[in-house]
């Protein structure tokens, strides 16, 4: 079983020395509310976040459980400490296990013996990215539209917003209600009113 963290493809290490032991732990976003007919309620939320914790050690010795490519250890702490302080994400990836992008919590490593070992406890916690819309707005100006076979509201309001929502269809329709009778069934060869309008868009 091999334990991987990754900055990315090359910005990567295995560690040297297989941890004893790996706790993950998540809980779940629930809610207990009271309802005086019938008492204490769970109401289902959703999934927090996983948290990682492991300890293990880089070793300075050769020794045979170790990794037979392994670096020097500060060279692995300097690697953690360096992403830690940058804010830089990182995949903890157990072979077969687990893969998922953390953000590391916490990195706490020292000496305890004459070895040149250094001994290590690391917390990650799971990362969500989160996407960020931009909005934008674009002014129609009014003009006119003749009605040929095959048009509906939806698509006049598609060509000449950019976008079909009920807001759109019904400004149409209300501008020009003398004309349209019947919202499915436009009356071909009469020319109906675009409205000016704000069309406000989310990307």
């Amino acid at each position: 079983m091999n334990f991987w963290l990754k900055h990315n493809d090359t910005d990567k290490f295995k560690l040297p020395v297989t941890p004893e032991k790996f706790e993950v732990t998540v809980d779940h976003k629930n809610t207990v509310v009271n309802i005086v007919s019938l008492g204490d309620i769970n109401l289902l939320g959703k999934t927090g976040l996983k948290a990682v914790s492991l300890s293990s050690f880089f070793p300075a010795q050769d020794y045979s459980f170790a990794k037979a490519d392994a670096d020097e250890p500060k060279n692995y702490v300097n690697k953690i400490e360096s992403w830690r302080k940058n804010n830089d994400l990182v995949r903890f990836v157990i072979s077969g296990v687990i893969n998922v992008q953390c953000s590391i919590e916490s990195f706490d490593w020292g000496m305890k013996d004459g070895t040149g070992d250094i001994y290590y406890t690391i917390s990650l916690k799971e990362y969500r990215a989160v996407s960020t819309k931009k909005r934008t707005q674009k002014k129609v100006k009014a003009t006119t539209h003749k009605i040929k076979k095959g048009d509906t509201l939806s698509k006049i309001a598609k060509k000449y917003y950019g976008k079909n929502t009920k807001e759109l269809r019904d400004k149409i329709y209300k501008a020009n209600k003398k004309i349209i009778k019947n919202k499915s069934k436009l009356p071909k060869g009469k020319k109906i009113k675009i409205p000016a309008t704000t069309v406000t868009s989310w990307k």
